[in-house]
């Protein structure tokens, strides 16, 4: 499924913007560096897989 720029863009920037209100709630409070760092390893894990897939599946790169 070919998408534009334009809508594959807003659909990762609707992601990235949930992603990034659940990692400042998770990390509010925290003063601890190592804590916020850990945080945003684990939002990264989370997220790029998805987010390769789709700009993949908008290039129609073959399998």
């Amino acid at each position: 499924m070919k998408k534009s720029r334009t809508e594959l863009k807003a659909e990762l920037v609707a992601k990235y913007s949930e992603a990034i209100d659940e990692l400042l709630t998770e990390t509010e409070g925290q003063e601890d560096f190592r804590y916020l760092e850990a945080a945003v390893e684990k939002l990264a894990a989370k997220t790029l897989p998805e987010t390769l897939k789709r700009v993949a599946e908008s290039k129609d790169f073959s399998p």
